[in-house]
């Protein structure tokens, strides 16, 4: 209850109600539950109402020490009100992990299918190569089934010796199509301008691969698509950069179309003795030996309209890629203990204000510079695993009804509601509100 003449008792009460809510407890009741060896001092506490004030210290120090988990389901009664300590946090550590551990870099199958769609063409057995990779004729059609990329060097070397097409890695890039980049693909499609298709690619390149790092920008009078490899990639070889770079051009050939042809190429890799068909094949004049895949545009193509554009899909699509993005970030989180155990403590501290690097790191017993450190190897930064733990939990909390969106606002960290409003909106797409009456 709201006591005009009591702040400090209205910042408790909201404290009480709030945990109440985190454990999906209702306002009236006074059950107690045992559990898990809370001893007789605590079982005492629970039936003692007098003073308040303790429990809710007691139930605080339950929620943030995660040592203290067994013991999160404890039912405090004070003041009338069920106080639930850590039911969330309990359901956060219950979560189940990932069967399949993800390999340190991958790329979606269908980003290459065209390669098996090449080698059948030529008269290949698929077989071979399918062993090669561990999967199935299935698998080529399922858009969840991930290559490692360290086996692709070893992939293309079989096809280019097989095939004995020493030009392999661009003729079979040439074959791209729009689907084969999956939901980025769609979403590319339903741009009204370039720039869209770009800035997306830059936001959900993950969704299709981690090998490579994208990057946009105007430079002098030119537009510069900018692909690096990931940090602790395993060596690309010829082909495989050569099938990128092929793809990349037959991609923006058919979502942008125009005055889009490639002006000039920089590749990381060495003139082939026997020469290079990527001049005659892509018409551009190629320099090698650089530290990256760089290619030059025109400046006009950044801000080429397109046809076919649909802001109503565009936002359905976006929505969705929204939700396979953290998706595929759990997972990554799931797989790698390090990072799973960073997510448990930013969920751990959210409501309380407390989820800080610095905090974190002392949780963990290590300097910041060194946590910072350890997230770099991971090729992830702090601030995003807090963005993706929030958005788990707000896609959770948003499906109960007794959770108010002021609430929902306070138990993910935010300060005010507008900024919740805001976060949401970027996630999902779509108001809080709207998701909700949606759903």
């Amino acid at each position: 209850q709201h006591d005009p003449c009591n702040p400090d008792r209205n910042c408790r009460n909201h404290h009480l109600l709030f945990i109440r809510r985190l454990a999906g407890g209702n306002a009236t009741g006074n059950t107690n539950i045992a559990s898990d060896g809370l001893g007789d001092a605590t079982d005492e506490l629970c039936t003692d109402a007098k003073n308040d004030t303790l429990v809710f210290t007691l139930a605080v120090s339950y929620l943030a020490q995660p040592q203290s988990l067994s013991t999160a389901a404890a039912v405090f009664s004070v003041e009338n009100s069920l106080v639930l300590a850590g039911r969330s946090l309990l359901e956060l550590h219950r979560r189940p992990v990932m069967p399949q551990k993800l390999a340190k870099h991958w790329t979606s199958i269908g980003y290459f299918r065209p390669i098996f769609d090449y080698l059948r063409a030529a008269g290949q057995p698929r077989a071979p190569y399918l062993k090669l990779l561990g999967l199935s004729e299935a698998d080529l059609s399922n858009p969840d089934v991930r290559i490692d990329n360290s086996l692709l060097h070893p992939l293309f070397q079989m096809a280019e010796q097989e095939c004995g097409d020493p030009n392999i890695g661009l003729h079979a890039g040439l074959t791209m199509q729009v689907q084969h980049i999956g939901i980025v693909g769609l979403l590319a499609m339903s741009c009204q301008y370039a720039r869209e298709i770009f800035e997306l690619h830059a936001r959900y390149q993950s969704l299709i691969g981690d090998g490579f790092v994208f990057n946009y920008y105007l430079i002098d009078d030119a537009f510069c698509v900018d692909a690096a490899v990931a940090t602790g990639h395993p060596p690309l070889g010829r082909q495989e950069y050569e099938y990128s770079l092929a793809g990349l051009y037959r991609l923006q050939s058919q979502l942008i179309g125009g005055d889009s042809a490639f002006q000039r190429i920089e590749l990381p890799f060495e003139r082939p003795p026997a020469g290079s068909a990527i001049e005659s094949l892509l018409d551009a004049p190629v320099s090698y030996g650089h530290d990256r895949i760089r290619i030059f545009l025109a400046k006009s193509v950044y801000d080429a309209e397109l046809l076919g554009a649909d802001p109503h899909i565009k936002q359905l699509l976006e929505t969705q890629a929204h939700q396979r993005l953290l998706q595929l970030r759990g997972e990554q989180a799931s797989s790698d203990p390090m990072l799973a155990r960073i997510r448990e403590l930013i969920a751990e501290r959210l409501a309380y204000g407390t989820a800080s690097l610095e905090s974190i790191a002392d949780a963990m017993q290590v300097s910041v510079r060194t946590l910072q450190r350890q997230l770099d190897q991971h090729d992830t930064r702090f601030t995003q695993l807090l963005d993706d733990t929030r958005q788990d939990l707000a896609r959770r909390y948003i499906s109960n009804a007794e959770l108010s969106l002021l609430e929902i606002a306070m138990m993910l960290g935010f300060a005010e509601q507008s900024s919740f409003n805001r976060a949401f909106k970027r996630w999902f797409g779509e108001s809080p509100g709207a998701y909700r009456r949606n759903s």
